[in-house]
Order: C-alpha cells, then structure tokens, then sequence
C-alpha cells in the first residue's frame, strides 16, 4: 500500500509468516504454565473447545459405564441446543437476511455527538458469559470513556464540515479515540509483562527441573510434557539464520545501494525486535486472548503499540541526517519498519490462538508437546497459502490506495483499515509527525485505574481490569456490548444460583450453553465462507431486498432478546429441576 513492492512474493511472504509464527508457538511454551495452568484466566473458545470435545464422555462413569441421564443435567442436550440456536439464528440473520444482524445509531444527539451498536452475534453473548461479570464491568467502563466522554469531547473541538454527522463520529473514534485505547493497552500491557515475570520464570525452571526428571528416570506424567526449554531454545537460535538471511534480501530492495556494514546493522537490529518485541507482545496477546477470546482479543492494538515501538527505534538509530547521509531513505525506513512490525505480528496472532488451544488441551488432559508440534506445522501450512491468496484479492480487487492496474474501479478496492492505520503510523513516527497526544491520555488513563486498583478499590470484588478497559476503549460498541451483556447475564446467573450440590450441575449447563453459542456461530460461518467462496457473491443466501433492512433490524432485535431470556430461564431450569429430584 505505500508502493514499495507491487506483488506478494512466494518466498518472502511465506518465510516471513512462517518464522513469525513459529517464534509465537515457541514463546507460548514457557508462557503455557504462568497463562494456562496457573491462571485463572476464562479462554472462552479454549473451554467451548474443551466442552465440545469431552461432551461424549460425559454420561460416563469411572468404569466407563454409561450413567443414566438426569433432567437437570444432559451435557450434550444442552451443548445441542445453543449450537442449534446459534446455527440457527445466523442461517436466518447473516444468510437469508429475515432477521438483522446489528443495530447502530451514530449522530448527533442534542449537541453531542456520540453513538453505539450491537452485533446480534451469540458467538459473543457466550464469551461474554465465560468472561464473567467482573471483566464485563471494565469493558463498559472502557466504552463509556469511548463514546460518552472522548468522542463527544473530541468532536466538540474538531471542525465537522460537510461530514454526515454519524460518519464524523465514527472518524473521531477511529482517527483518534482508537489511540487512546492504544495507549491504555499499551500501559496495561507493561505491567502485566512485569506481573508475568515471576511466573514465566517459574515456568521455565520447572520446564529444566521436568528435562531433569526425565533423565533421572520419573515418571511425568502426560499433561505435564511441553517440548523441553532446551529445543525451545535451539530452535528460536536456528529460526534467527533464515530470518537474517530474510531481512538481508529485504535490504537489497533499498533505493540506494548500502554498504556491508550498514546491512549487518540494519539486519541485526531487525532480528533483533524481532525477538524482543515479539516476545513481549507474545505474552500480553495471550493474555488477551484469555481474558476475552481469541476472536474479541484486539490484535491490531498490539500491532500500534508494535509499529511504533520498531518505528522509534529505526527512527532513533537511523535519524533524518544520518540516514541521508548513508542512502537510506525515509521511505525504505517505513517499509522495513511494517516489514519488521509483519514478524512480529505473526508471533502475536499465533499465540493469540494457541494459548487458546493449549487451555483446550490442559482441559482435557492433551500432551502439551505433541499440540506444540502440531501447532508449529499448521503454521507452516497456513503460510504457504497467504501470499497466493493476496496476490489474488490484491489482482482482483486491489487495496486502497494502491491499484494493480489502470481502469480499475477505486469504490470496490479493499480498504484494509488496520494495515492503512499501521502504515499511517510508521510514516507518522519516522517523519516526526505523529500526534502523541491521544496515546498520552490512554496511558494517563491506563495510570489512574492502575492506581485505583491499588490505593481505592477492593482488589478482589471491585478492581477493574485495567487491560479490559483498553480493549473496551479500543473495540468497536458492536462488538462490546455483546460481551458486557453476556457477563452480565453471567452475573445475574451466578446471584440466582443458590449454594449447594445444584451449584455444578447449574455451572456446567451454562457453560455447555455458551460453548454451543460459539460452536454454532461458528460453523455457520465457516459454512457461508465456503459459500461465498464457492458462488462469488457477497451474500450468496440472501431471500429479501435491502428495502427489508428496517423490518429485519426489528424482527432480529426481538428475537435476539427471546433467545437472551429462555438461555438465562434455561439455565436456572436447571436447579430447580435439581431441587425437585432430590427432594
């Protein structure tokens, strides 16, 4: 998008994506023990994924001896039912079009200017159940500093012009509000690195302590059994050559030719972010991705904090003069930065998903080793694919801002906005022209809840999530509010729910429940994808006009909340139908 290369190419991309994304299984191993076993962290996908699969065992005994069935308490009736609900909703929302899928009003409301919306997604209502309450208070927190206090605050002070009003909001949060979300992340993000590091210390010694084990003869069992530290390490050392021998070719493309010197520099310092940075963001998109999903957890704020860590680096190291004076131009600088930012992305977005598995897996009682192995090959496969599948969506299409050929019509190229928003950063922070200010207030803010937390609240019923209110600042509404409301119905749940044997039973129904919510949307996802691959439409399922947008936004609110009410009254059908029987 900033014309530096006019194609994806093969062996760049793939080495890049695949050395990415090894080095975030590899970062995850150390992490699995402090995030996964040792956490209290919800991994809504993880434990959908760990429910699913013990499901058929369910009914079983210690003598694997199936159990008779109980009215208050059938695991896979109750998974079913909100995998068929879920699947359901969607055919009828997202494929025929009957019922809508979202409601949003951004405007102007007296003199404010402010707005929200909500996805009609149950994907996120059983997330946001699995997330619990507590989480979904500092989510709201975050979206009332969003919408009610920086945007009305923010667009009071920025000319409107001829803008429609909603669209004017939606730029204020996106141009400027999304950075204050950044900036809390980011603050967030630092000091659950410093309270992560006794417990990856801790992980990695007891990782040699197990290798010590081993050798000695005992017995460790299964569950217990991640790659050893030692391989860890030889093969993070073994990646660093290709990725050296990645960032020397990718200095070749340079406009002016480099001395040797200036290469070995250049490379090494990339390498070496590469690791740092991509360890750091490693770790806190785990945690992300434990604190709100794998699906919610915002990636692209990892990528602003990342593209501006790397982009003050080479800012620092190659400055405006010294780098004119060595044939380094500015616009080689912002490539290498979002070519380096890429590495370490990957790293992030692959320990954003398996952490996810890894909890599946400590669930069920997996071998650690044997996921990580897997893990390491779906990488490799997934990165022999993204360059082709660019490459066409680039030939087809095109991206804003850059045309694969002339005649091409500008309205259908492919936005990209977190890919435009990372570029605009990387040439904002090496041309010196980037507005700190709105990262400043996100990580003020990040400070004042931090310090809450620690001198004002009670830190086990009332402190709030400090990194949750960031993602709530940084999501869109529509993706937040689903979340919040599913934590509350977990909370309104949780105080109808006596103490007591019926206490289970209760708990895993909503549970199963949920995890149906997130199978169910999501096989009917991957089902309209295949659709929309195999048909080339946009909509491939669609049985009314857009002139029934307003009749389905209604009839899917309507359902959408009769869905809401019989999964709550479902739930606590469950106690009273264990009451009754053990009367």
């Amino acid at each position: 998008m900033i014309g530096f290369w006019q194609k994806f190419p093969f062996w760049q991309t793939f080495m890049l994506c695949a050395i990415g994304g090894i080095f975030g299984v590899m970062f995850t191993i150390p992490l699995r023990r402090a995030l996964v076993v040792e956490s209290d962290l919800p991994y809504p996908e993880g434990r959908a994924a760990a429910e699913t699969l013990k499901v058929g065992n369910a009914h079983r005994d210690e003598n694997g001896q199936v159990e008779k069935s109980h009215d208050f308490g059938s695991p896979l009736r109750d998974i079913s039912i909100g995998t068929l609900l879920a699947f359901v909703f969607g055919l009828f929302s997202s494929g025929f079009g009957f019922l809508g899928e979202q409601v949003s009003r951004y405007g102007k409301i007296v003199s404010f200017f402010t707005g929200t919306g909500f996805q009609f997604s149950f994907a996120l209502i059983g997330a946001g159940y699995l997330i619990g309450g507590q989480v979904a208070i500092a989510l709201l927190v975050g979206s009332i500093i969003s919408w009610l206090i920086a945007v009305p605050i923010l667009a009071y002070h920025v000319p409107h012009g001829l803008q429609e009003a909603g669209d004017f909001a939606l730029m204020i949060w996106s141009t400027k509000v999304r950075f204050i979300g950044a900036g809390t992340i980011g603050i967030a993000a630092v000091v659950a690195i410093i309270s992560l590091l006794k417990p990856v210390y801790s992980g990695f010694k007891s990782s040699i302590q197990t290798m010590f084990d081993r050798a000695d003869g005992q017995e460790i069992p299964l569950h217990e059994r991640d790659i050893p530290i030692v391989w860890v390490l030889v093969v993070c050392l073994l990646l660093v050559l290709p990725l050296l021998a990645l960032f020397g070719d990718f200095a070749s493309y340079s406009d002016s030719t480099l001395n040797a010197g200036l290469i070995i520099s250049l490379v090494v310092s990339c390498v070496f972010l590469v690791v740092l940075i991509g360890f750091i963001v490693a770790a806190v998109s785990g945690y992300m991705a434990g604190l709100v999903g794998s699906s919610n957890s915002p990636i692209s704020g990892i990528g602003i904090i990342a593209t501006i860590a790397v982009s003050l680096f080479l800012s620092y190291v190659f400055s405006d003069k010294h780098a004119h004076s060595i044939g380094l131009s500015n616009h080689f600088l912002i490539a290498l930065a979002l070519f380096v930012t890429s590495a370490i992305i990957c790293a992030a977005s692959i320990s954003n998903d398996n952490l996810q598995d890894l909890k599946t897996g400590h669930l069920v009682g997996a071998t650690p080793w044997k996921q990580q192995i897997s893990l390491v090959i779906g990488v490799v496969i997934g990165a022999m694919v993204i360059a082709p599948v660019l490459n066409q969506l680039y030939q087809a299409y095109g991206f804003v801002g850059a045309l694969p050929r002339a005649g091409m019509d500008p309205a259908n190229a492919l936005n990209a906005p977190q890919a435009t928003l990372m570029m605009a950063i990387a040439k904002g922070v090496l041309s010196h022209s980037l507005d700190w200010s709105m990262i400043g207030i996100g990580i003020l803010i990040g400070f004042f809840f931090i310090l809450a937390n620690k001198f004002l609240l009670d830190a086990k019923k009332w402190a709030l999530s400090v990194l949750s209110i960031g993602i709530g600042i940084y999501l869109p509404a529509e993706i937040t509010l689903p979340l919040i409301l599913g934590g509350f119905l977990s909370y309104y749940v949780k105080r109808r729910t006596t103490e007591g044997a019926s206490k289970f039973f209760v708990e895993r129904c909503a549970t199963l429940l949920s995890s149906g919510f997130i199978v169910g949307s999501s096989l009917f996802g991957i089902l309209l994808a295949v659709l929309i691959g195999f048909s080339g439409k946009a909509s491939p399922l669609v049985l009314v006009s857009h002139h029934f947008a307003g009749t389905a936004n209604i009839l899917g609110t309507i359902v959408f909340i009769l869905i809401c009410i019989y999964f709550v009254r479902y739930i606590l059908r469950t106690q009273k139908a264990f009451n009754n029987k053990t009367k």
